[in-house]
């Protein structure tokens, strides 16, 4: 690594361009590792350019309102390249759309800027990572593709695609395309290997060449935020109470509803102490109010869509913090769910209805995870903690905070930067050569 006295960095000439579609500074998404490894890199000497969609995900907000193909502007230290796109909002042809324009668009946007010495292709979508292949070929520089989200697995596994399907196949043949041409594979979950092994690409792709790098939490910005960003909320408040919280989106795939039945279990044993404090929105949002109002579960909160600068304090607040997705095969290969590492900077207990090979609350011994999503066992897990003896829930918690340091996002960066300096020093040994 590049580091000057005292441990600092220091600034050098390496160009780093980080391509991910779905990029944006956090006032304008939780999406935010590709922000913050540019910001790190930037702040250690590095230039960064990262190219991301107009379009910014899951919001009604497009930088670009005119004709131009490109936007380029410093985002809050980090100099951003925005590449126009339509705009979606379900998974149909228009996000198809926004996809190919994102495409094209990078690779004719490209060639206004400086080249760059590495470039870090994040696949959301299998095409950002097509782009970053291609043009580190036109500059003869090494391309990392970084992977976090199996394409089209996910699809698969969620029923959104038929795994027989023409479209299917041709997916997984793209996908191989990609990582036996990449230079280096970062998976962000850490079951890489065992993906491409039960794809039967092992011989194909080069498992040296993998490693993974997990999402993660900017901790000192977790904790300002803690102080300065408080949310006026009476139930976070209320003492009296046990506080399950839960954050983020409410849609098919979280399965939220599952958290009603258990409230509905807790009511049914006459346990009035546990209160679920449900932060998030998404399309079954309405719903669920709905029902908590019909089947008259005011043990449950529903508080809409809040900010990410208050989810911080939002956690701070709670006693246990939950995660519940719905349970599929894909998750053998690990997860890497954003919310888990806010959830252990909290220096709360977690609890996860998610069986997950690779399981982080396990190893950190931070929480603990059901072996099914029956409400009845959530139920007894929730109550456990809810009765534990203080000397060892204050233990839990204290490995919860110790966690978060390990996915710091300073740590995170650490890692990549190892990455970068390996291929590096390939190059030039192969060019010495």
């Amino acid at each position: 690594m590049c580091r000057g006295k005292g441990g600092r960095h220091s600034l050098n000439e390496r160009t780093v361009w980080l391509c991910n579609h779905y990029a944006a500074p956090p006032a304008m998404t939780t999406l935010i590792r590709p922000y913050l490894f540019g910001k790190i890199l930037t702040e250690r000497g590095y230039a960064v350019r990262v190219f991301a969609s107009s379009k910014i995900h899951n919001m009604d907000v497009n930088t670009i309102t005119d004709a131009r193909p490109y936007l380029a502007r410093e985002e809050e230290g980090v100099p951003f390249v925005y590449i126009r796109t339509s705009g979606y909002e379900k998974n149909d042809l228009r996000r198809v759309r926004n996809i190919l324009q994102y495409f094209f668009g990078l690779l004719r946007a490209a060639r206004r800027f400086p080249p760059p010495d590495v470039i870090v292709a994040t696949s959301a979508h299998p095409l950002t990572c097509v782009a970053g292949i291609r043009l580190a070929r036109r500059y003869g520089v090494p391309c990392i593709v970084e992977i976090g989200d199996l394409w089209p697995e996910s699809l698969v596994a969620y029923d959104m695609l038929s795994a027989r399907s023409p479209v299917t196949r041709a997916l997984y043949r793209l996908e191989k395309w990609i990582y036996r041409k990449a230079d280096a594979l970062v998976f962000t979950m850490q079951g890489g290997a065992d993906y491409i092994r039960d794809r039967g690409w092992q011989d194909a792709v080069d498992l040296n060449k993998v490693t993974h790098i997990n999402n993660g939490v900017d901790l000192a910005a977790f904790d300002e935020n803690v102080r300065t960003m408080t949310l006026d909320d009476d139930a976070l408040d209320d003492e009296s109470a046990f506080k399950v919280v839960y954050v983020g989106s409410i849609r098919q795939v979280n399965d939220v509803g599952k958290l009603l039945d258990v409230a509905a279990e807790l009511k049914r044993r006459g346990e009035e102490t546990v209160r679920f404090i449900i932060y998030g929105d998404g399309t079954q949002r309405a719903e669920l109010a709905r029902r908590a109002r019909d089947e008259g579960l005011d043990n449950v909160l529903l508080r809409g869509f809040v900010a990410k600068k208050y989810i911080p304090y939002v956690l701070s607040r709670s006693n246990l913090n939950i995660i519940q997705v719905k349970q599929t095969e894909i998750m053998r290969y690990g997860s890497s769910m954003n919310k888990l590492f806010d959830y252990f900077a909290s220096g709360k207990p977690v609890l996860s209805t998610l069986r997950v090979n690779y399981d982080l609350i396990a190893q950190h011994n931070c929480g603990m995870t059901t072996r099914t999503q029956q409400p009845g066992e959530i139920a007894d897990a929730i109550l456990k903690f809810a009765r534990m003896p203080r000397e060892e829930y204050d233990a839990y918690c204290a490995r919860a905070r110790k966690a978060a340091r390990e996915f710091d996002y300073p740590r995170l960066v650490d890692k990549l930067e190892a990455v970068m300096q390996t291929l590096w020093r390939r190059r030039e040994t192969e060019v010495k050569q």
